[in-house]
């Protein structure tokens, strides 16, 4: 008889200050940033599409006197920080939102504008990110402000948070060089206060909502090792597994970590598609449609409607399975353990 490799597949279900002048040279030039507003989210259309504010943040260079002219200049950014709840208990990462050039305000003697790229500029809270490189001098009497609209990728990191505001600080560095083959220096720096911010104010995250994994459904484990395990495929069901607590009318989406299952000691991988996600209802319920057995992918499906509020916590069925002879011979090539995550997220209609 056929050795078939042995695979045990594992699935974790989840749910300003002004900083001094640092190159000597250009000491007469200095960098300011301005509050320009707040970013608010009303809608559920909006937290699942994004946002965009304009001029929500200005950058001012200035230089008054002084012989020495910067030829060669940048301006970049970074985020201090992820963006945080005000009260601290949740926070969306800082990749998520973008600075895009708007407009200049130019008071300088040279009259000749910047114009930068309005290419959006996904912001970073590891390193800075170039907003403007230029070479238009900053010599005697600049005076330039840069305005740049504030955008907020939409998607489940938005739907899943509290009302509230989101803050984090930008931190923008001006760098100069007299020659286009010499090395930048940091000519000045400027740290805002919590002025990179957006507000949650959606009337459907009001109250009481959870979704939560109960009765171990947070790790299911398939273990394939004869060939039937393979004709037959595997199927597991928790009783009560998904409890849904929600004040409004929603749907549950379901996606993975990414589209494929991953070894820790191979290089080889199987898609997440193999597996297929079912749920239902513990005890009967009007106005409530589940949409499964769904294959698994790295998008968002919806799993669960629900347009009714009453009662406000709902227990499910939630079954994994990888239907008879999901796993081809391209899959079994190698035996190990492979994992994903699977998220479920509850988004208001």
């Amino acid at each position: 008889m056929k050795n078939f490799p042995q695979y045990i597949f594992l699935l974790f279900l989840i749910f300003g200050f002004k900083a001094s002048s640092l190159a000597q040279g250009n000491s007469q030039i200095s960098l300011a940033a301005e509050d320009g507003g707040q970013l608010q989210f009303n809608t559920n259309s909006e937290l699942a599409n994004g946002k965009n504010y304009p001029n929500q943040v200005r950058a001012r260079i200035q230089k008054y006197n002084g012989t020495n002219n910067t030829n060669y200049w940048k301006l970049t950014v970074r985020l201090a920080s992820d963006f945080y709840h005000q009260n601290g208990n949740y926070s969306v990462d800082a990749s998520h939102a973008k600075l895009i050039f708007n407009q200049e305000s130019n008071y300088s003697t040279n009259n000749q504008l910047i114009n930068p790229s309005n290419v959006p500029v996904p912001l970073n809270k590891f390193n800075e990110v170039s907003l403007i490189e230029s070479n238009v001098p900053l010599n005697t009497q600049t005076h330039r402000t840069f305005s740049f609209n504030f955008y907020v990728e939409g998607g489940t990191h938005l739907l899943t948070i509290p009302n509230g505001i989101y803050q984090t600080a930008y931190e923008f560095r001006l760098y100069g060089k007299q020659n286009l083959s010499d090395n930048y220096t940091l000519i000045d720096n400027f740290t805002t206060g919590q002025i990179a911010r957006f507000h949650i104010n959606y009337n459907g995250n009001y109250g009481t909502q959870s979704i939560s994994l109960q009765n171990s459904a947070n790790v299911f484990n398939f273990n394939f090792s004869t060939a039937t395990d393979y004709a037959n495929g595997k199927s597991k069901t928790i009783n009560q597994g998904l409890k849904i607590t929600s004040y409004n009318t929603h749907q549950i989406l379901v996606k993975t970590s990414n589209s494929v299952f991953t070894s820790s000691t191979s290089s080889a991988t199987i898609p997440v598609s193999k597996l297929k996600v079912n749920v239902n209802l513990s005890s009967p319920e009007n106005n409530v449609q589940t949409f499964g057995p769904l294959s698994l992918s790295a998008t968002d499906q919806v799993l669960i409607e629900r347009s009714a509020t009453w009662p406000q916590t709902l227990l499910y069925d939630l079954e994994f399975s990888i239907p008879p002879n999901a796993l081809q011979a391209e899959d079994i090539q190698h035996g190990g353990t492979f994992s994903a995550y699977v998220f479920f997220t509850i988004a208001p209609n």
